[in-house]
Order: structure tokens, then sequence, then C-alpha cells
């Protein structure tokens, strides 16, 4: 096989592996050589990692031996790249360091003798200090689906009655909502119809309405459902109900409070719901009484958190689901948050569209500044209704978590780490995910001396 010094270049990032903090170094097996610059050695190389995890500081060694099949002694000179993420520690006699076109390489005089081997250990200490990212990712066809479910709402006046919404067989819900239309058939207002409590489902969400106006309240819950299977038979995996409840909560002024869900590795929080209740007799059964919700954060990382102000002691509980951000097939979600912002006026309310772009769903709407009358979603977008009930504008932050409809794979790999090859980091299952095959032949060089 031939090649360019370039591609020889390119090639040889293959040859190391990145350590780094409580990341694993996988082993590689044995290393076919490519000859450099020309003539075909007889000698073999074979390369393997010394196995577990390299946290920052510690030693990785790279296990090179010589193999000479002639009857004479041989003596080489095998080069090989390192990452930027390593740094040569005590090298052993013979060894050294150089630079190929930019990318440091360490390099090593061997003594093969006759019909026999020699072996080299190379350490390095992982130095990698900078945050983890997705650098390369490429969308596959696998994909998912999301659909909106709603119920209407009619509620007399002075009645109280529970609704709730749903997802069809296959679809795991992640957001909902309630949005009051108005008041109709008499007098009153939205601020009149209030929501006494509110649950998590096994299929959905539900809601207790309370109409304290004296006309017709009208109303619609509003759920947006996951598929939990692809198009090419993966599955998504979503957890049961999540939850935890603080008892006696009492009010901080107008200062929100945080209700944080948590999600073990490889998973985000949804569906999010906070129920108050009253924490004695003293006080109203009446949730949005007892709290006013300013806020919903969530980005598809491990925690979401719900923010609202407690008005009056109250017994709270916050429920969630988590949702897998990987398919069986190893596929994983790709998530963007979108954001708008607007300024409410005093006493007034203001509707704002949220977008994702082609090809991605919204899946979960946020928002943080103030009262929210609901926000409905849609297959690429989510509309919001904000209800300013406070005597001054107040800014709004519109917030739409985003997924793309087709899955995606890549590698993570250093922030900094701009042309390597085969840099192994946590969440890499096969070579097979790295931008090029792990073709090791191209990876590790030889030269006569």
């Amino acid at each position: 096989m031939s090649t360019t010094p370039l591609r020889r270049a390119l090639a040889c990032l293959a040859g190391l592996g990145l350590a780094t903090l409580g990341l694993a170094v996988p082993a590689q097996a044995s290393d076919p050589l490519y000859v450099y610059p020309t003539a075909p050695s007889p000698v073999t190389v074979a390369k393997t990692w010394s196995a577990g995890t390299v946290a920052n500081g510690g030693t990785v060694t790279a296990h090179v031996v010589a193999t000479n099949p002639t009857g004479v002694t041989r003596t080489i000179i095998f080069q090989d790249t390192y990452d930027f993420g390593l740094a040569p520690a005590s090298l052993p006699g013979g060894c050294g360091t150089t630079s190929y076109t930019g990318y440091p390489m360490f390099f090593c005089h061997v003594t093969v003798p006759a019909m026999g081997t020699a072996a080299v250990d190379i350490p390095f200490t992982a130095t990698y200090v900078g945050p983890k990212q997705f650098k390369h990712t490429w969308r596959m066809s696998e994909a998912v689906d999301v659909q909106k479910q709603e119920t209407y709402v009619s509620l007399p006046a002075g009645q109280t009655q529970t609704f709730s919404v749903a997802c069809p067989s296959g679809y795991a819900e992640v957001d909902h909502s309630l949005h009051v239309l108005g008041v109709d058939q008499g007098t009153g207002t939205i601020d009149d119809v209030h929501v006494v409590s509110s649950t998590l489902t096994a299929t959905g969400w539900s809601v207790t309405v309370q109409n304290g106006a004296t006309g017709q309240a009208q109303a619609k819950l509003f759920a947006t459902c996951l598929k939990t299977y692809t198009n090419t038979g993966g599955t998504i995996a979503v957890s049961g109900i999540q939850s935890f409840s603080v008892d006696n909560f009492l009010p901080v002024g107008d200062v929100p409070s945080e209700f944080e869900a948590t999600c073990p590795a490889d998973q985000t929080p949804v569906a999010l719901n906070l129920n108050g209740a009253q924490a004695n007799s003293n006080y109203p059964n009446v949730h949005d009484v007892l709290l006013t919700q300013v806020g919903m954060k969530a980005d598809g990382g491990r925690s979401s958190t719900v923010f609202a102000v407690v008005n009056q002691p109250t017994d709270t509980t916050l429920q969630w689901r988590c949702l897998s951000t990987k398919s069986t097939t190893g596929n994983r979600f790709e998530f963007r948050v979108e954001t708008e912002t607007v300024t409410v006026g005093a006493m007034s309310d203001a509707e704002v569209q949220v977008y994702c772009d082609h090809g991605e769903k919204g899946i979960v709407g946020g928002w943080y500044g103030g009262p929210l009358n609901g926000s409905e979603p849609r297959p690429v977008s989510r509309t919001y209704w904000f209800h300013n009930t406070s005597a001054a504008p107040v800014t709004y932050t519109a917030k739409l978590l985003c997924v793309g409809s087709r899955l995606v794979r890549g590698v993570k790999v250093a922030a900094f780490a701009k042309q390597e090859r085969c840099n192994y980091l946590g969440g890499v299952e096969s070579p097979a995910e790295t931008e090029y095959l792990n073709h090791d032949e191209e990876c590790l060089l030889v030269r006569q001396s």
C-alpha cells in the first residue's frame, strides 16, 4: 500500500488513545506496520495499552514489541504520535520526542536480535484538564416521533373537577401544560380559574381545576408524547414516576425557590410536575394560591429545575420521569435549547412562539420571569402565554428543548484536540464511532536505520 507523507502524518494520529480524568484507555491489539519512508522492513512491531482507568496525573503505558523473523540482527527506529492530552514521562534509553507537521511524536531506536524480539515500554502522564465535548457527530437513519395530545376543559361556574390528558400506547409523556382560554357566559377572568392540584399518571398528567368565576371556564390540557421505539427497532427508555417531597415549606419572600429533579448518567428529567398542598388547615388547599410557579429549566442534562415563589407554608411534591438520552442501538439524542425573550407590560399578557430548527422537534418547554398561562406544544414549535400580574413590566425568557429528529453517533474529544484520530474518551463504545476506523497499520510508522 502506498501513501503520501501528509496522509501518513494524519494517519499516525490513531496511534495513541487519549487518557483523561476518570476515563478508560482501551487496550489495542497488535499493530500491523506501514514502512516509512519506502523500503519494507522485515521487522514487525505490535503495540498494546496498559488496561484500566487513568486519572489526571496518572500514567498510561504503551507496550511496544518488535519481532525480527530474519537470521540477522536488525536495528530500527519506530515512531508514533502521542495525543495532546498526554505528556511523555521518563522515556527509556534510545527514545526521544520530536514533531511532524505540528503533531508531537516519540521515537525509539531498537536493536532486535536475529529470530528474536525486543520490547520497549513508553510511559505517558495524563495531562488533560479541559472539558469534554462531542466534536464529531454523524446523523443516523434512526429517527424518533413526537406527538401532541390535548383534552378540552369546560367547567361550570363554582365547580371543581379533575381532568386528564394521556399519551397513546407506545408513547411516553415528557411535558404537559394547562392553558386557560377564558371565561364566558358570565363574569370572571382567567385569574378566577385555579389549579387545586396536579399529578403525573402512568400515561400522562391529571389536574384538578376550580372555577371561581360566575361564568363558564374554558381551557385545554396539553401533553407532549415521545415515541418509545424508533423506526429502526431501537427502544428509548423512560422511567416510572420519580418524586421527592418537602413538608411545611416556608415562604422566603419574593425570591423564587428552586426544586430540582435529577436523573442518573445518560438520562435527563422530563415531565416535571410541582404540586403544593396546604401545610395545615390554616391555609387554602389550592396549589396556585400556595405557590406561584415562575419558571422551569430543562436542557437535556442530568438535572432540571422548577422555580416557584412560596406564598404560604406548603407541603410540596416534585414529580418527574427520567428519559434515556440514548437508544438501545447506542445512538444518542442531540439536544439544543432555543430561546426567545419578551418584555410583558404591567398587568398584561403576551403570546410568544419559539421554533426549533429544521430537522428538530420540541419536547420540553421552559421559561423564566413570572406566571405562565400554559403553553401549547407543536411538532417543531411551542406557543407560550405569559401572564404578568405585577404592576411593572417583566422580562420573560421562553425556552424550548429541541431534539434532532434523527439520532446521532459521535466521539467525545478534547475541545482543543483538533486533528487527532482515535481519541477514545468516555462514551465511545467502538472504533466505528470515530470518524475513521482504527486502521493501526497507518498509525505506527517504522523506518530502517
